[in-house]
């Protein structure tokens, strides 16, 4: 199955590619990135006027998938609230006959969030973080979400300042995909639209991480 990710993002535009062979491999799905330039802050109207010329180029190159990813940022609404308003309002756009090929995913509340999911990626780099206990007791278990994971990123780095874009894409080069999943919701439900058989039947729960004891059975993300 062909997915396209379209997102506002530079740092996931550089990074999420980095994570594709690893996707490959677990749904046998092959991942194409987009770059669309619309916040994730802005009407509903303005979102889909931004994304619907990317969403028609990934079904001229015959996807079968097409995920719209943006980041919550500051809204206070439920994520899949707003991002079933924004999904319907895109197939309005582009047709019934993609109903169910177009999905939106907003990342809770930011890429950073995701980075931070795994901390093995982030102490794979001891030159460049430096993860003490107090940080690991902030992401794990399952908190990744619930934390300023950007401001988390500035406090750790060392030599220097955080670099969004350049930081991602190092981070996304060591981060295992199971590993992060288990610490973020958001990116949990993300791999189940996207086909993870982790998450098939849902993603409340951390699919059980081979070598850990199980979390607990999966549940549909509501």
């Amino acid at each position: 199955m062909k997915v396209f990710v379209i997102t506002e993002g530079v740092g996931e535009y550089r990074g999420l590619p980095k994570l594709s062979s690893q996707i490959q491999a677990s749904c046998r799905n092959t991942l194409k990135v987009l770059k669309t330039n619309v916040p994730s802050d802005v009407p509903v109207s303005k979102v889909v006027r931004q994304s619907i010329s990317n969403i028609l180029l990934a079904f001229a190159e015959n996807a079968d998938l097409v995920v719209l990813l943006l980041d919550r940022e500051g809204q206070d609404s439920c994520c899949g609230m707003v991002a079933e308003s924004i999904r319907q309002e895109l197939v309005l756009s582009v047709g019934n006959r993609y109903s169910d090929k177009i999905h939106v995913v907003l990342k809770d509340r930011k890429f950073e969030n995701w980075l931070v999911a795994d901390l093995d990626a982030l102490k794979a780099q001891p030159a460049r973080f430096k993860v003490t206990p107090a940080v690991v007791k902030k992401v794990a278990p399952n908190k990744a979400d619930a934390i300023d994971a950007e401001r988390l990123l500035k406090s750790i780095i060392i030599g220097g300042h955080y670099e969004k874009v350049a930081d991602s894409s190092r981070i996304c080069e060591r981060l295992t995909v199971e590993q992060a999943a288990a610490n973020s919701r958001s990116f949990r439900h993300f791999l189940h639209i996207i086909g993870h058989p982790a998450y098939s039947d849902g993603c409340r729960a951390p699919a059980r991480i081979p070598g850990q004891r199980s979390p607990g059975r999966n549940a549909r993300q509501q």
